[in-house]
């Protein structure tokens, strides 16, 4: 179920975050987005799984104090992101993370508070979310609510947003942040969560119309850029990435493992769990261009992985997460 939800931007004049509803911004016309972009014609988006802190138990080894900090004033900041993709992210962490200046700054933000979308009283799914960070305006956003039926244990909602291109143009692309349902004995419900994405943006039809894209993002799905933790484990699961769809890191660096998490370098992994031992590339940033659009269509330049690096004197396996932070470039041709 695809649920509009509104963003926020941080207002000088009262000092606070102000809720904005996006379907009054959409209808504005002959507005320039050149400027909010950071380079002419191209895109940074990154996306980065925080380590939620909600098990007391694992503090002795992740140190969350310790490593938000560094997340905030360091490793975020210095992506220098146009739209950042967060998971994991917990209401004390959003609250640290809207008390930034650069965020308050330069980004709107899709959520403001756990409670605005979320029922935290439910089960541990609903204690942490997804959060996309944007200095582009958003002209609609989105909670995307996996089927229940489909995806009975599927609770994470995936979050969507449309963007305007830079210049004057009425033209939109759609940029989508998931985690999807962690565990390798899960693969069946990734598998379902993933299809039910593609339909949601037109790029496979299904059978039952019912099931097809909604009216509200038809003609705005011709660019769209997944990112975000898949939790793609087994290889069979490598078999739902469509042919249409460009996965960033393959394509740049085919000969390249590009694990986002990996217990041989990250010493944290082993800290939390010793029996933990995957290699896994979890974190994924994925294009699917239709053709159709009179802007172009975005393509990988570029892409690095970050936070990917001890930064402690005192915990010499303290990291900044148990997954490593992934960012690309995208030009538009």
């Amino acid at each position: 179920m695809l649920t509009r939800t509104s963003y926020f931007k941080f207002d000088y004049g009262s000092m606070s975050w102000e809720e904005k509803k996006w379907h009054m911004i959409s209808k504005q016309n002959n507005v320039d987005y050149s400027s909010y972009y950071s380079k002419k014609n191209s895109l940074v988006v990154a996306t980065f799984n925080v380590l939620f802190d909600i098990f007391p138990e694992m503090e002795g080894a992740i140190q969350s104090p310790i490593r938000y900090a560094h997340h905030m004033k360091k490793v975020l900041p210095s992506i220098k992101a146009d739209v950042l993709a967060l998971q994991e992210v917990t209401e004390q962490y959003l609250a640290k993370l809207l008390e930034q200046e650069w965020v308050r700054n330069d980004y709107y933000v899709t959520q403001f508070s756990n409670k605005t979308t979320y029922n935290p009283t439910r089960d541990t799914n609903r204690r942490f979310m997804v959060v996309i960070l944007s200095r582009i305006p958003i002209l609609e956003s989105y909670l995307y609510f996996f089927d229940k039926k489909n995806c009975p244990q599927g609770g994470r909602p995936a979050v969507v947003c449309v963007l305007p291109y830079p210049g004057k143009t009425n033209s939109q692309f759609v940029i989508s942040s998931l985690h999807l349902k962690a565990g390798i004995d899960f693969f069946e419900t990734r598998s379902k969560q993933w299809g039910e994405l593609l339909r949601l943006f037109g790029i496979v039809k299904s059978h039952n119309k019912d099931k097809n894209q909604p009216t509200d993002l038809v003609g705005k799905t011709s660019n769209v850029i997944i990112l975000g933790d898949t939790n793609m484990q087994r290889p069979i699961e490598e078999e739902d990435i469509v042919d249409q769809i460009v996965d960033v890191w393959k394509t740049l660096k085919p000969n390249e493992e590009g694990y986002t998490y990996c217990y041989k370098t990250n010493p944290m992994i082993t800290q939390m769990n010793a029996d933990d031992t995957k290699q896994m590339r979890f974190d994924r940033i994925l294009t699917y261009s239709s053709g159709t659009s009179d802007c172009g269509n975005w393509k990988p330049k570029q892409t690095v992985m970050f936070a990917n690096q001890t930064f402690s004197n005192i915990h010499a396996t303290l990291m900044p997460s148990d997954h490593y932070g992934l960012a690309a470039q995208l030009v538009l041709e």
